[in-house]
């Protein structure tokens, strides 16, 4: 963490991310999201932290939830569909 960060609460996080705080606190009890515990059961997170977080996160569901016959690959910042090998074939003919 940036040691310029401000630290925000669950309910700051939930309006930036369009999550319901219910949504926050789960992650937070999951580990999904990096927080900091400042008393019981009190918790705040850096903004950039949870940002990284939840973008991994969304492109590794995003490959599970395509539950494609044909390979996928991640890369940073890129979710890339590998053509099937019948789109390949009809590619091939085209070109």
């Amino acid at each position: 963490m940036n040691s310029e960060s401000k630290l925000i609460t669950a309910q700051e996080v939930a309006e930036l991310f369009s999550l319901s705080v219910d949504t926050v606190w789960r992650y937070t009890r999951e580990n999904r999201i990096p927080f900091i515990e400042v008393g019981n059961r009190q918790y705040r997170y850096c903004k950039d932290d949870v940002l990284r977080a939840l973008s991994e996160k969304k492109y590794s569901d995003m490959a599970k939830e395509k539950k494609a016959t044909y390979p996928i690959s991640i890369l940073p910042e890129l979710l890339v569909e590998i053509l099937s090998p019948s789109t390949k074939k009809e590619i091939e003919l085209l070109s």
